[in-house]
């Protein structure tokens, strides 16, 4: 079992790539750093609630917005009236993100699940542009 500072910065090499970033002063690596280490904790607080708390609300940790993006992307429908528990939106993160989900597979890992994160942002993203654009319905 890995600290959750070894687990932290994990996140920001393998995920976030810091150290391939090209970025020419300190100043802006310094936002980039404080801007991936923000996400960097967000993903691993809705990591851990779902292994202590996983029948929880999934709506504790994710917007409705994040909820549609990821009924949307993985089940190719929109979400149910209630989401369901916190361990069900996690999978569809993982599921997202590449786990496969099969009967021994464990839950999704932190990899997987930063993964999942990145094409959950892009669904959200082209949802939001959607609704700015008139194309879809904002109900």
């Amino acid at each position: 079992k890995r600290w959750g500072i070894e687990t932290w910065h994990k996140v920001l090499k393998s995920g976030c790539s810091v150290e391939d970033c090209l970025l020419e002063t300190a100043e802006r690596l310094s936002r980039y750093l404080t801007l991936f280490s923000i996400i960097g904790v967000r993903l691993m607080h809705v990591a851990y609630l779902a292994r202590v708390q996983p029948d929880g609300p999934a709506t504790a940790v994710f917007s409705r917005e994040e909820i549609e993006g990821l009924y949307l992307r993985v089940t190719k429908a929109l979400p149910p009236p209630d989401p369901g528990p916190l361990r069900e939106a996690v999978r569809l993160l993982g599921r997202l993100g590449g786990h496969l989900g099969r009967k021994g597979d464990g839950e999704p890992g932190m990899t997987v699940l930063w993964r999942g994160w990145v094409r959950l942002y892009e669904t959200v993203l082209a949802l939001q542009a959607g609704r700015q654009a008139g194309l879809i319905d904002s109900g």
